[in-house]
């Protein structure tokens, strides 16, 4: 709904920021098993 409003240097960031997450949540889920779904920040 917002995204419209993003710029694009901002758009950049949170695709970082989304991918850093989605990495981290495969790294931990390797260490310990996560709950479906669930991203540890």
């Amino acid at each position: 709904v917002y995204e419209s409003n993003f710029t694009r240097e901002t758009r950049k960031r949170l695709c970082k920021i989304d991918r850093q997450a989605i990495e981290r949540y495969f790294i931990n889920k390797g260490d310990d098993e996560l709950e479906e779904g669930e991203i540890k920040l």
